[in-house]
């Protein structure tokens, strides 16, 4: 077949909207101009599953799909890192900052615990269950709202309670007011612990004339946390995700190895 005679070449734009060169038919039939484009790889992990695969088998599976990575974010990533004349490496912290602004912007808002907590509402009736209202996105009213029970035990993260507090922590410790989200003000006025010394639970008090998150007398305060009614709460798995080797290019690593836990 003549070069003449060989059918044209469609173009397409590239996801990063750069427009590359088509390709350039000389005088011949089998002699083309191809265009490489760099290599452009996420700092800690492993982009070859051939490769990967003897190291951490049968530990890791499709990390992204499992991930859940929006592909809204996946394509802002991509026109993050843009394309350059050379192989680089890109920090894992550019593709999570993506899914970040993504998921910001458009997932409703639920609250959960990882690390519960039992706090005690000592002067909240026993048996009696509100029903808070909550917002579904802070910044989105069109997508409405949901109620949130409320008891009067409830779970907390063991992070947003500090029996010694430094300076600068503003969530929950003895004697401090926080405000539960979308409940009440509610302060610490005892800490019960095991025989080892753990805290196992808060006693606390709160305010009745501050349901929703706000104070009649226009008093505030600093710190703000999530929760869970303790009589209305649903188990669930959670998969948390971190980097899967400690150096940032496991391809010059001798080893090979994946970073500790990450099976």
């Amino acid at each position: 077949m003549s070069a003449e005679a060989l059918p044209p070449i469609k173009s397409e734009t590239a996801p990063t909207s750069i427009d590359l060169p088509a390709p350039v038919s000389p005088v011949g039939p089998s002699r083309w101009r191809a265009w490489t484009v760099p290599v452009a790889r996420l700092s800690r992990t492993w982009r070859s599953t051939p490769s990967v695969r003897p190291a951490v088998r049968p530990a890791v599976g499709p990390g992204v799909a499992a991930g859940g990575y929006p592909a809204a974010a996946l394509r802002d990533f991509v026109r993050r890192a843009g394309v350059t004349k050379k192989d680089k490496l890109i920090e894992m912290g550019m593709l999570e900052n993506s899914v970040r602004e993504v998921l910001g912007e458009e997932a409703e808002r639920r609250m959960a615990v990882l690390k519960p907590l039992k706090v005690v509402l000592t002067n909240y009736p026993e048996g009696q269950v509100e029903r808070m209202e909550a917002m579904n996105h802070p910044n989105r009213p069109e997508l409405g709202t949901r109620e949130v029970p409320l008891s009067r035990e409830v779970w907390i993260e063991q992070d947003d309670f500090m029996e010694d507090p430094p300076r600068k922590f503003f969530r929950l410790a003895p004697g401090r007011e926080v405000r539960l989200r979308w409940g009440y003000f509610i302060t610490c006025t005892d800490v019960v612990k095991d025989d080892d010394g753990h805290i196992v639970e808060l006693r606390c008090t709160y305010d009745p004339e501050t349901k929703g998150g706000y104070a009649p007398d226009g008093r505030k305060v600093r710190g703000t946390i999530h929760w869970v009614s303790a009589a209305h709460a649903v188990q669930a798995e959670t998969r948390l995700y971190d980097r899967l080797f400690n150096v940032e290019n496991p391809a010059d690593d001798k080893s090979g190895k994946p970073k500790p836990g990450s099976e």
